[in-house]
């Protein structure tokens, strides 16, 4: 007699596994499947899933398939994306942007890196020695006008509204170094105060919600086209944060360092010094 064994196909549907028994008794060594009660031939197939033509690529997952009644590969679907036009950088987060209609880079608002370190240069300071060469005492401002109304302070653009200060550097035009070597004193904000007095008068000015701090620097490096001086530390701390609530301006004023071994006198009475700051700055 015949064993039947069934077993399931990829759809789940049954299929019958028969060993045959022959006329006469005889056992059959072939295992016959069968597709319904008959044998599987070429004339009684076992069925598949697909059972029509396969259809266009396009109605397949991924795009990717046959053509609709043939055995050919169908047309592979590729999606392009389309050109963009970008707005100018201060309508693009984080201020990076190109010109309308353009591919350069906006000129509005030029790409910041976090973490980038500056060292910009600040206006220069000219000094007319009013006073025909008369001394700067302790704490006396050094300014570019006697009359404080138009006292013009040192500005710095740092390009960001948040950072850190590490050192500064102040220049001079002088070509040689004095006796007792002179100490500067820097004030900053992160607005521009207004100065109460000139050139070399005792310092006075407001300020006081902007204020950052100070710094102290001494000149003491003497080149053939000038005098230098570098303030590693801010006189409180050991660097100075800073956030601009309004632009990306810093300002500064120069005074004669209360702490200094003494005056200062400019090197001529009748020709101006030039000063010049700069301070590392390290932006976020």
């Amino acid at each position: 007699m015949a064993g039947n064994y069934n077993i399931k196909d990829a759809d789940g549907d049954p299929i019958t596994i028969r060993a045959i028994e022959l006329a006469g008794g005889t056992k059959s060594n072939v295992v016959h499947v069968y597709s319904g009660s008959d044998i599987v031939s070429s004339g009684n197939p076992l069925p598949v899933a697909q059972t029509g033509s396969i259809p266009a690529g396009s109605n397949l997952i991924g795009n990717v398939g046959l053509a609709a009644g043939s055995a050919a590969i169908g047309t592979v679907v590729v999606t392009s994306l389309p050109n963009v036009t970008l707005g100018a950088g201060s309508a693009v987060v984080g201020k990076f942007g190109i010109q309308v209609g353009g591919s350069d880079v906006g000129t509005t608002n030029p790409v910041n890196t976090a973490g980038r370190v500056i060292r910009p240069a600040s206006n220069s300071l000219t000094i007319a020695t009013l006073s025909g060469g008369t001394p700067y005492s302790l704490g006396d401002i050094i300014a570019n006008s006697a009359t404080a109304g138009s006292v013009t302070p040192f500005s710095w653009d740092v390009g960001r509204s948040s950072g850190f200060i590490r050192r500064i550097m102040l220049t001079c035009s002088r070509t040689s170094l004095p006796a007792t070597l002179p100490t500067f004193r820097i004030h900053l904000w992160t607005a521009q105060p207004t100065f109460a007095s000139g050139d070399n008068a005792a310092f006075s000015a407001s300020g006081v919600s902007s204020y950052l701090g100070a710094w102290d620097v001494t000149l003491n490096r003497a080149f053939t086209d000038g005098c230098v001086g570098i303030g590693g530390y801010p006189n409180d701390g050991s660097e100075q944060n800073f956030v601009i609530p309004s632009g990306t301006t810093i300002y500064g004023a120069l005074t004669l360092s209360p702490s200094a071994a003494g005056t200062y006198t400019p090197n001529h009475a009748s020709i101006a010094e030039i000063f010049v700051a700069y301070p590392e700055v390290h932006l976020f």
